[in-house]
């Protein structure tokens, strides 16, 4: 891999993002190369994050196989159902602010789509180029104010949670966050695998995990790769009901700056079709979107340095070039 410097970054933990891990894992590899940089104890212990499996949450037989390493999975998931049992009136207001968070989304999607809608019919309009260009450009714009209002009321209704509810003053959520410190003492490396990334996503912030990780070698995954980012975005241009419209659907951990990650990229968008991606990496600026596939793999060090190999970024033409071609 070669590598690049970020002018400027802030200090950050140490990330490998990786691409799904599949029938062929690299993983294991990371680990040795950890190892190999004195990252990772020989007989080191794995620390990982499965929130997002749920109910299958530390289901960590294979990979435990595939490293050949002892891990402690973290347990968010099943401590915020502890969380739920012995505090119901925080329980009942997360249900309701993940209600009405349901609601917004479906407003938003109702909006989109007539946004999609008419960029893509003036996409396809003949006549004065002179004259349709400003008009298109004015059309992506508009869907950028309509995803950037949307996180913005996002970040409002989260907000207003916060206030009345206080999460990380309640007794048992302070309890747990402390139970997950104890269990990261001695832990150099913490694996942050996929799955569903709204309830990986909520649990991390439930707990405020990643301050807890910010002297920590972070290795994430699908999921775990889109949560690291500022925002987050919901994608698949290929969906069983027909083309499919890009969300935007939340804001991420922040732990990496200027980057947007979509895992399964080639499975799920249509990288051949110049038009949509010229628009996806266009609406997301200034934020790079990434490629991961499988065997993708990216290192942002805290110094700032980025280095990737077989990770791809889309320009703003809509062309796919090495993630490390320019400073994610």
């Amino acid at each position: 891999m070669t590598a690049r410097r970020r002018s400027g970054a802030a200090k950050r933990p140490h990330v490998i993002v990786l691409g799904p891990q599949g029938d062929s894992p690299t993983l294991p590899a990371v680990c040795e190369d950890l190892v190999a940089d004195g990252r990772l104890a020989r007989d080191g212990v794995l620390a990982t994050i499965t929130a997002g499996w749920q109910e299958r949450e530390g289901e960590l037989g294979r990979l435990e196989a595939d490293t050949g390493r002892k891990t402690l999975d973290l347990g968010l998931y099943a401590r915020a159902e502890t969380v739920a049992e012995e505090d119901p009136e925080l329980a009942a207001g997360h249900t309701a602010v993940q209600s009405r968070l349901k609601e917004l989304r479906r407003a938003y999607n109702r909006r989109l789509a007539g946004a999609m809608t008419s960029l893509a019919e003036l996409n396809r309009l003949e006549g004065d180029a002179t004259v349709l260009d400003a008009e298109r450009e004015d059309a992506l714009e508009e869907l950028r104010r309509l995803d950037a209002r949307h996180l913005a009321r996002v970040a409002e209704l989260r907000a207003a949670y916060l206030d009345e509810f206080a999460p990380h003053d309640r007794p048992v959520v302070r309890q747990q966050r402390r139970a997950i410190g104890s269990a990261l003492k001695g832990v150099d490396v913490v694996a942050i695998a996929g799955g569903h990334v709204a309830t990986l996503l909520n649990r991390l912030r439930l707990f405020d995990v990643a301050p807890l990780l910010a002297k920590k070698t972070i290795v994430a995954w699908s999921a775990g790769a889109m949560v690291l980012g500022e925002r987050v975005a919901l994608f698949h241009d290929r969906p069983p009901w027909g083309p499919g419209n890009a969300e935007m659907f939340e804001h991420g951990l922040g732990v990496l700056e200027g980057v947007m990650f979509f895992p399964h990229a080639t499975r799920r968008l249509d990288l051949e079709d110049v038009v949509r991606t010229r628009r996806l990496a266009r609406r997301f600026a200034p934020d790079t979107c990434v490629l991961l596939d499988p065997g993708s793999r990216m290192a942002f060090a805290a110094d700032g340095t980025m280095s990737a190999s077989d990770a791809f970024r889309l320009a703003a033409d809509g062309s796919r070039s090495p993630a490390d071609s320019r400073a994610a």
